[in-house]
């Protein structure tokens, strides 16, 4: 899609670096985060696509690390009901923000 905007990407850039500046991030987006945004990509192709994601290009590694995410996550929340992911979603949010709580 980006490719038939092309000032998409020159948004895209002005945003990124106001973002940048008020968050107070670094000004180039690590390797870490870069490996992660593809894993996260893989994982909704591996799903939301009906190819699965095996006819796109990724860096080395990407596809194995993001089916090994599902495998020990499971699907993304858009494949739970809408009930079943709101208690996902509770569940997610009470273990960041109550970390030190046990669940059993």
């Amino acid at each position: 899609m980006k490719v038939l905007l092309p000032e998409y990407k020159a948004l895209e850039t002005r945003l990124d670096k106001r973002l940048r500046a008020q968050f107070k991030l670094p000004e180039k987006i690590s390797d870490g985060v870069k490996q992660a945004d593809y894993i996260a990509l893989f994982v909704e192709a591996t799903t939301l696509i009906p190819t699965g994601g095996k006819d796109w290009p990724a860096p080395e590694g990407i596809k194995e690390r993001a089916n090994e995410y599902i495998k020990q996550f499971g699907p993304p929340p858009s494949f739970y009901s809408s009930d079943t992911a709101e208690r996902v979603f509770r569940i997610h949010f009470d273990i960041y923000q109550y970390p030190e709580a046990t669940y059993a």
